[in-house]
């Protein structure tokens, strides 16, 4: 099989790449219009989950509060001169994991263009875990030729030309890297498909491996311990689907996201984020919020 027809078999569910398909790309985007992004499919979504683009290097973006998430992004951070006329900068960039909640701002002729990596893939292409990366963002290198992705974002390339060849590599990277194939990366798996609500002692029992084990193996893995990991998929679950109500049902979203009860929901989300659902709302609505 060749590189292309392997391309396309990994992007299943995206558009034909041979097409011109870089602006036909349907991005969904974050109440204030400053985020972007498309779900990845296929097989391309065990190794990221999201192509992402932030600003467009003219416009003066808001404040950003980033909640706790475990998420690793290789992301190419563009600068563009005050006219928009020209690149004056290009870094190829790891965005760690978030521990503690903090404001970040971008500015106002900056650009982010980045793939949201699942954990268990940051090690095999960025070389670099999960847990060297939390709260920092640092220059890397990854392990895989990133020149195809480097010269359109050099070139002044339009962001979504340099998310289509982000997309490329990832599909090339995957097709190149031997990605763990572990019982700690099943279980983070289903932790994200079930939107955060796995029940970690049932996780455990299905991989028939004891609990004082899959935790340990988890964390050496993921970086994290499961129910964490759990409860920050959840968050970030639950804050999108609020993006799409006008006045969420603060009741029913704590039942549908396997909260005992609201006032259960309202204590989860202030311990991790440090402020409550109804304020992270507003932020994300009106005054900036968290990427996607």
């Amino acid at each position: 099989m060749g590189y292309s027809d392997s391309f396309e078999n990994l992007a299943r569910g995206l558009p034909n790449p041979r097409r011109g398909w870089a602006g036909q790309l349907k991005w969904k985007a974050d109440p204030l219009g400053e985020y972007r992004w498309i779900d990845l499919d296929g097989l391309l979504s065990k190794v990221a989950d999201a192509i992402w683009i932030y600003g467009d290097g003219g416009r003066t973006n808001s404040r950003q509060l980033l909640v706790p998430h475990w998420k690793t992004c290789l992301a190419i951070i563009r600068k563009w001169d005050p006219e928009k006329t020209g690149i004056t900068e290009v870094q190829i960039v790891a965005l760690g994991p978030v521990k503690t909640p903090r404001w970040n701002h971008a500015g106002e002729t900056s650009e982010i263009i980045a793939v949201r990596l699942h954990p268990e893939a940051v090690e095999p292409i960025i070389g670099l875990r999960p847990l060297d990366l939390v709260d920092q963002d640092v220059m890397v290198q990854p392990r895989f030729d990133f020149d195809p992705v480097r010269r359109p974002a050099e070139s002044g390339a339009t962001a979504e030309q340099v998310a289509l060849a982000l997309i490329q590599y990832l599909a090339k990277s995957r097709a190149a890297i031997q990605f763990p194939h572990s019982k700690a990366s099943l279980a983070a798996a289903f932790i994200r498909q079930s939107q955060g609500q796995a029940r970690i002692s049932h996780l455990a029992k299905t991989l028939d491996v004891p609990m004082r084990s899959f935790r340990r193996a988890f964390e050496q893995n993921v970086g994290l311990a499961p129910k964490h990991y759990a409860r920050n998929v959840r968050l970030m679950k639950f804050l999108l689907r609020a993006d799409e109500f006008e006045r969420p049902n603060w009741s029913a979203f704590a039942q549908d996201f396997g909260y005992f009860d609201q006032a259960h929901m309202i204590q989860d989300i202030t311990l991790l984020a440090g402020v409550g659902p109804a304020q992270l709302y507003r932020s994300r609505r009106y005054s900036g919020g968290t990427a996607p």
